[in-house]
């Protein structure tokens, strides 16, 4: 796949017997989507493959038109820091360290663990990491990049 399109990222990594325990990979739209709409990245781990059961990770962002943009796949070994950890790793070093200004994940501990220890602490005020949607979307309505009537707004 490399040498046929040479932005495609993929990383893998083994455990001592070289098997595969975590896997990410991503394209060249993806990559370049990220450039553009890369303020706020949603990650999700809520699918699982049937014969492995291996958690199917994806990273997705919101282009210009307001529709969903794949960003990056990743499969994991299971929910657990250290398998977050590689993967954000990869997925960071793959996105040229660009930090976004937040990420909207579930409620796993194990995922908040490993955006602490991944994501460099953001130095602006306005800069956060937060795992509740409804944050996300209150910090982009206070810096008038999203408008939506707080009325409106509800749990996720």
């Amino acid at each position: 796949m490399r040498e046929q399109h040479l932005d495609f990222f993929y990383d893998i990594d083994l455990d001592d017997d070289f098997h595969a325990r975590n896997m990410f990979w991503t394209d060249a739209r993806s990559r370049t989507a990220y450039e553009y709409f890369g303020d706020v990245v949603t990650f999700d781990t809520t699918y699982l493959t049937n014969k492995y059961d291996m958690p199917f990770v994806v990273f997705v962002g919101v282009n210009h038109h307001g529709q969903s943009t794949l960003l990056g796949c990743g499969l994991l070994l299971g929910e657990y820091t250290y398998s977050f950890v590689w993967l954000f790793k990869s997925w960071f070093r793959c996105m040229l360290e660009k930090v976004p200004l937040g990420i909207v994940t579930g409620q796993c501990k194990y995922m908040k663990n490993a955006i602490e220890l991944v994501f460099p602490t953001p130095k602006e005020e306005n800069s956060a990491y937060y795992r509740n949607c409804n944050n996300i979307l209150i910090l982009l309505h206070q810096n008038g990049a999203f408008k939506f009537n707080l009325k409106n707004l509800q749990t996720c």
